[in-house]
């Protein structure tokens, strides 16, 4: 895991006098934006069936919540499911004991979290930055106030496209197979 307050000595040049507790409130609020427009934030979720059973509690990681569940599988097979704001997944049939659930969901990071996984900093961080630079910046009674906050919003919004790009096509390129969700 990494820090989001790593990416500030890639911020603070930009934003002279900004007061540090500033900085990193506006890193924690462009990456709980930007997680929650891109579903970029991703996380393999594993629960083992119990007999009889077609509800089960899922725990993501970290300081988040669930956005998105994206795929729900049984052994590697593909099957109908739904989930709801409690985090329960709730499967169309119950399996026998000892099979193997694995859920993909999209997390949403509460505001307060600082802490994500390193891939998704090093792939997105860029992204972050621009977004936080193009906030600070436009903010026009402030020392920081900069011009180029119109550029950096444009970074910011192109790095939000590709996001969402990558989670919709995939990284091969190719369409992702639908998936079929019940919600309830």
């Amino acid at each position: 895991m990494a820090s989001l307050y790593d990416l500030i000595p890639r911020v603070a040049p930009y934003l002279p006098r900004c007061p540090d507790a500033i900085l990193r409130q506006a890193l924690r609020e462009v990456m709980h934006d930007f997680c929650a427009s891109t579903h970029a934030w991703r996380e393999t979720l594993e629960i083992d069936t119990v007999a009889s059973q077609t509800e089960y509690t899922m725990s993501p990681s970290g300081n988040a919540t669930i956005c998105h569940v994206r795929d729900v599988r049984v052994d590697d097979m593909p099957i109908r499911a739904r989930w709801n704001e409690e985090d329960t997944l709730i499967l169309t049939s119950s399996y026998p004991a000892g099979k193997a659930i694995t859920v993909d969901v999209a997390l949403i990071p509460d505001y307060a979290n600082a802490t994500y996984p390193d891939a998704l900093i090093e792939r997105w961080g860029v992204g972050v930055v621009a977004g936080v630079l193009a906030r600070l910046q436009s903010m026009t009674a402030e020392p920081w106030f900069a011009q180029s906050w119109e550029i950096n919003e444009r970074k910011y919004n192109d790095e939000v496209a590709r996001a969402k790009m990558i989670n919709m096509v995939g990284k091969t390129g190719q369409p992702k197979p639908p998936v079929t969700w019940i919600y309830g």
